[in-house]
């Protein structure tokens, strides 16, 4: 799968931030990387290496609070939704996915994910797919009631997307480049992945932040729920989700000026959440919208879990976690396990 985790040493620069600098000033670069391989080559968990939301990363680079961007603009103009606005700022971001069947490679000297006939179309199986995609971002920060409740702090997303799915978008040649470095089996069944279609989406989300942190020392919990939607031709679905984390320190996944706190920019944190979605619309189970191509029938509601662990510092945070999302489609055997790895410098 995709939501990024290695080669992230190199980017552990330390730096003199202040805590205003950490949570309020300070510009941000994120590289999130999502792989089912992990489990299996790093923990010995599961049985493939390769299978359905089989590879995702993104980068994201968003601006300092109060700097301008055309994403600010809009989220200015946008309905406030009852938010007492007190920082926003905006980015860009882009990223590539992998989607397979779970039978890819007729090299049958491999123990998974093999077959004679893998390079025939696995009609009782997902399409193969990739998508190539790059995104204008914007966040805002502030006070929101909690559905009628009191106010607390809330966090708005919003994100546009541009972008390919199909040949275009080079998930083949990565897949298969990938398993001539890390010696997997060769993908032989792309031939039969969804045909080149423009993809344009829209993302919003809030999250609330329930918090027993009174700006004191020692183990407090944090509760963030959340709603969403996602609206155009890759993805059409509305989400709700709860994260809970458990720590010490500076465990916030967002903060505002006005929030009493903990002192100190460090912290250490487990974590665990789950999302439902209620699915209008998956190209990756639907197939191609403007054209015949493979497809299967998808499930309506899906259910995401995760469960890991964090750490952060002046220079940015770490998250790494499990996860397991349920069956998207009829046919499918069993719910997918991947890992996920979240990673945010700050300068």
């Amino acid at each position: 799968m995709i939501r990024l985790s290695n080669s992230l040493a190199s980017l552990f620069i330390f730096s003199g931030l202040s805590l205003n600098g950490f949570c309020e000033d300070a510009k941000t670069f994120r590289l999130e990387w999502e792989n089912d391989t992990f489990l299996n080559e790093l923990l010995g968990i599961g049985d493939y290496h390769d299978r359905h939301y089989t590879n995702g990363v993104a980068f994201q680079w968003m601006g300092a609070d109060g700097e301008q961007g055309w994403m600010t603009n809009v989220l200015n103009r946008m309905w406030s939704l009852g938010m007492e606005v007190e920082r926003t700022r905006s980015g860009f971001g882009f990223g590539h996915q992998m989607y397979t069947p779970e039978i890819i490679s007729t090299d049958t000297r491999y123990a998974v994910g093999t077959s004679p006939t893998a390079d025939q179309l696995q009609v009782n199986d997902r399409p193969y797919a990739g998508y190539l995609f790059m995104e204008a971002l914007g966040e805002r920060r502030g006070e929101a009631s909690f559905f009628g409740m009191n106010s607390l702090p809330a966090r708005d997303r919003i994100g546009m997307t541009l972008g390919l799915v199909g040949p275009g978008a080079a998930g083949h040649a990565v897949q298969r480049t990938w398993h001539e470095i890390f010696i997997g089996p060769q993908p032989d069944g792309w031939s039969h992945q969804l045909s080149n279609e423009i993809a344009l989406n829209f993302h919003a989300d809030r999250t609330w932040l329930f918090s027993t942190d009174d700006g004191g020392q020692g183990l407090y919990l944090d509760l963030m729920p959340s709603v969403g939607m996602d609206l155009g031709n890759v993805s059409a679905r509305l989400t709700a989700g709860l994260e809970m984390r458990l720590g010490a320190g500076q465990i916030h996944d967002f903060l505002l000026p006005s929030m009493e706190r903990n002192s100190g920019d460090r912290g250490v944190y487990f974590f665990a959440s789950v999302e439902g979605w209620l699915v209008g619309q998956n190209i990756f189970l639907d197939g191609n919208t403007f054209s015949n191509s493979h497809q299967v029938e998808k499930n309506s509601f899906v259910t995401e879990a995760k469960v890991g662990f964090g750490m952060k510092a002046g220079f940015g945070d770490l998250d790494v976690a499990w996860v397991k999302r349920s069956e998207e489609f009829k046919i499918q055997s069993e719910a997918d396990t991947y890992l996920s790895a979240l990673f945010t410098y700050r300068y």
